[in-house]
């Protein structure tokens, strides 16, 4: 397996991948082991379908002088 086809399984790089807490039903994104919103560990519905993205963050770096 290449680089890129590994980089392409990872479920939350291309596909979007969250996960929905059964105890207090928030979606996280990237998926957890432990809900951050309950700190339950009761994350077992995978998301499906399209959603609409709420917020984009975008970074600049620049070279220090």
């Amino acid at each position: 397996m290449n680089i890129a086809q590994n980089w392409r399984l990872k479920a939350q790089r291309y596909r979007l991948e969250g996960i929905k807490c059964e105890t207090c039903q928030k979606v996280t994104f990237p998926p957890r082991e432990v809900c951050p919103h309950c700190r339950e560990a009761e994350m077992k519905a995978k998301l499906a379908g399209k959603f609409e993205a709420l917020a984009v963050t975008s970074e600049e770096l620049r070279a220090a002088r």
